[in-house]
């Protein structure tokens, strides 16, 4: 699979536009290609000073949109409840892992889509799910975020992708992925205005990565 351009993102109200813009743009050769048999899964990553938000979605293809139903669904009614999205949203995230300079964060859910199933069954997407990570104090200087999937499905297909800051103090300086694109390593620099003399006995920041 060929790497995705990094995408602008406006304001945080704006992230879950900002995604379905790239899902249908960027990934357009990608979902082309993903066959009827598998299961799409892509992600999103904003970075900035102190948090990471990773944002999710889910698209079977549809051969195989029945199983994850049936999965998602525990009670079989034939509808995904808010309580069953949450418990698929939450198993999703403990399948992945997100660390900073080889920290592992500690991912918490923010909120979870669920689409109808016409939509689901045309190839729009599933679900979608959000979480956010706290970095804490992070040093000036060279970073690097790393997102993996714990145990890749080797019949699932997977895209992952970073968004243009939209803090001034984050540059990308590259994105780097395995070739199935299950992990992802954004190399970034963060420069924020120093803190006042006064203040730096007390600082206890994170020390940025050796290059």
């Amino acid at each position: 699979m060929k790497p995705c351009a990094i995408v602008r993102a406006g304001n945080p109200r704006r992230f879950r536009n900002v995604a379905i813009v790239w899902l249908i743009t960027s990934m357009i050769p990608a979902m082309l290609a993903h066959r009827v048999d598998e299961l799409l899964q892509s992600t999103l990553l904003s970075v900035a000073p102190d948090t990471v938000t990773m944002e999710i979605t889910i698209t079977p293809g549809i051969e195989v949109i029945d199983s994850i139903l049936a999965l998602i669904d525990q009670d079989h009614d034939g509808k995904i409840s808010e309580t069953e999205a949450v418990v698929y949203a939450k198993r999703v995230l403990k399948s992945v892992e997100l660390t900073l300079d080889r920290r592992t964060l500690e991912l918490k859910l923010v909120g979870q889509e669920v689409a109808s199933l016409a939509d689901a069954r045309s190839g729009l997407g599933l679900i979608r799910i959000k979480a956010d990570a706290a970095l804490g104090k992070v040093a000036n200087g060279r970073h690097a975020i790393t997102f993996r999937c714990r145990h890749p499905n080797p019949a699932a297909a997977f895209l992952a992708n970073a968004l243009v800051p939209e803090s001034s103090a984050i540059r990308i300086l590259r994105q780097r992925r395995d070739e199935s694109q299950s992990e992802l390593t954004v190399d970034y620099r963060l420069q924020q205005p120093s803190a006042p003399l006064s203040a730096r006995g007390r600082d206890s920041t994170l020390r940025p990565a050796q290059d």
